[in-house]
């Protein structure tokens, strides 16, 4: 348990401003509420399982147990037993379900024969016309019957309800049908005279059988000819033609949208790639900037004025060919921003703010803090920031130099791999000549 400063410390620090002591208060008294609540809760739990055992407890009045209805099968029950000063535990008890007498056995099974017929005709509409699989089933619902089907005549009908293998006539072909009921030692035989037809095919069906068959007669009749000539007319009625598009042009659509989906990714991807090859760059440019303002700052000129010369510089540089540098492309719109009448610090912290570098925010910050307190210890200060900015540099160049040789790692596993394959084929063909 936490001790009550601890807790007070903590409880001020996560609500600031507020009286600890009553805060403390306030937790203690949620505390409490929340272990009586939970304390209740468990109490009805433990209420609600009494409830249940003494409700749904198998002994009854001490000596007896009710069975299971007829069908609701059998049951295993732990007892324990005291005989005098002995005591005889986890004694498991089978409890049977009623037994029914032999005569109502016989009744139920003979009126589960009686709906047997409805039963099994699954989707038929009775047992007089037959052209779907039957549903044979093998127990009763809700009862301990057990049934056995046999045919006779497993070339059209299996046990299983389902078709055999042989031709079914279109007049129907009568099957019978034998069920044995069994109800623990009764049993009860049952007949069903079943017929069988064919199953009738649509109208659509037929003109497919039909038509297919026409195809065929052409192929035979133009095989000798470059064309294969469909047939006009069935049944009096002309036959239009038409071949399906619609999978390709699918296809097409599912392609375009994709291609569309991956050139906006890539786009987005190269925009934050380019974004990242700044940041970069704008790094490697950074010990270069700040040697170059504490040079000029050396030589006796303001910061503002030598923010002006580095950005008229790039300019000329710019013209006369040179590389374009992120750096000095912000420096070119903090001058302007300044010539309109932004003040310095302002100016200096936008610099930064938009170079998005902590180098270039922690430049700025030594830059306002010297023009609020005048020059003195700026050219200390970037001197310091110049040797820093220097030996970050050859970090990073180390760091990028680490990079490169891993991304050529698999190029060169790659050749790697092509050149054995060059050098053990051959040998394993000469090895095999031998």
């Amino acid at each position: 348990m936490a001790s009550s400063n601890r807790l007070e410390k903590e409880l001020g620090g996560l609500s600031p401003g507020k009286n600890t002591k009553e805060l403390l208060e306030e937790y203690y008294l949620e505390k409490i509420e929340t272990g009586l609540k939970t304390a209740a809760a468990g109490g009805v739990v433990v209420f609600v399982c009494v409830c249940n055992v003494w409700m749904n407890e198998d002994l009854k009045d001490g000596f007896y147990i009710e069975k299971e209805q007829t069908g609701g099968g059998k049951r295993n029950i732990a007892l324990n037993a005291e005989i005098g000063s002995v005591t005889i535990n986890d004694l498991l008890i089978e409890v049977d379900e009623i037994q029914l007498s032999d005569d109502e056995m016989k009744k139920q099974l003979e009126a589960i024969g009686n709906a047997l017929p409805e039963k099994i005709a699954g989707e038929n509409e009775n047992l007089e016309h037959v052209v779907y699989p039957l549903n044979l089933i093998n127990t009763w619902e809700d009862t301990p019957v057990s049934i056995f089907w046999s045919s006779s005549n497993y070339g059209i009908l299996r046990e299983d309800g389902s078709f055999g293998d042989d031709e079914i006539l279109q007049e129907g072909m009568e099957v019978i049908l034998t069920a044995m009921l069994s109800y623990g030692e009764i049993q009860m035989e049952k007949e069903f005279s079943v017929k069988v037809f064919p199953l009738e095919k649509s109208k659509e069906e037929k003109l497919k059988e039909e038509l297919i068959g026409l195809v065929e007669v052409q192929k035979e009749a133009t095989k000798t000819e470059n064309n294969l000539v469909l047939p006009q007319m069935i049944h009096q009625t002309p036959i239009v033609w038409k071949q399906e598009k619609t999978g390709s042009v699918l296809v097409a659509a599912g392609f375009s949208i994709m291609a569309v989906l991956l050139i906006l990714w890539g786009k987005d991807r190269d925009i934050h790639e380019k974004y990242e090859e700044r940041k970069r760059l704008l790094l490697l440019e950074y010990s270069e900037f700040v040697s170059k303002l504490l040079l000029l700052l050396t030589s006796g000129m303001s910061m503002r004025s030598v923010f002006i010369h580095l950005g008229r510089e790039y300019q000329k540089a710019r013209k006369a060919g040179g590389n374009r540098k992120y750096v000095y492309e912000e420096l070119l719109i903090v001058v302007r921003k300044m010539e309109n009448g932004m003040s310095e610090e302002e100016a200096y912290d936008y610099f930064a703010k938009k170079c998005d570098l902590i180098c270039y925010k922690k430049l700025a910050a030594i830059i306002i803090q010297n023009v609020k307190r005048g020059t003195d210890g700026l050219k200390e200060s970037l001197s310091t920031e110049t040797k820093n900015a220097f030996e970050e540099r050859k970090q990073t160049a180390r760091k990028l130099g680490e990079e490169a040789g891993t991304k050529l790692l698999f190029p060169m596993i790659m050749m790697m791999g092509i050149v054995l394959i060059i050098i053990v084929i051959p040998a394993y063909f000469s090895f095999g000549g031998m």
